[in-house]
């Protein structure tokens, strides 16, 4: 069973800002896709994580979580035992939240606050 762990950050932030900072954290350069519904995406692997960018992210608010007042979601997946994903879901917010002043959400499994 895997973990996943969004990061949601709201319109004051580019989505070059993001994917900056997220190639920054884990070293690595992201790869762009064009994913069928026409947003744009970007993976990549960091250790045993899977990171993906998409924007605009098409969630609609649920569990009384405002998913429309951001734009893109950073989501972070691992297998539930591996700790990584929460560990750089939250080292991305509080970076792209210090560096640009991006209001982020972190939300794990689409249905609990993690950090806002």
């Amino acid at each position: 069973m895997s973990s996943s762990i969004g990061v949601f950050v709201a319109w004051n932030c580019s989505l070059e800002h993001i994917t900056k900072s997220l190639e920054e954290l884990v070293n690595k350069k992201l790869v762009k896709r064009q994913a069928k519904t026409e947003n744009v995406l970007y993976e990549v692997q960091a250790e045993q994580v899977w990171i993906s960018v998409v924007s605009p992210h098409g969630l609609e608010d649920d569990c009384e979580i405002e998913f429309s007042r951001y734009q893109v979601e950073v989501d972070f997946t691992s297998s539930a035992a591996m700790p990584e994903a929460k560990t750089l879901a939250l080292a991305f917010a509080a970076k792209i939240r210090g560096e640009y002043n991006c209001k982020v959400m972190v939300i794990k499994d689409l249905q609990e606050v993690v950090s806002c």
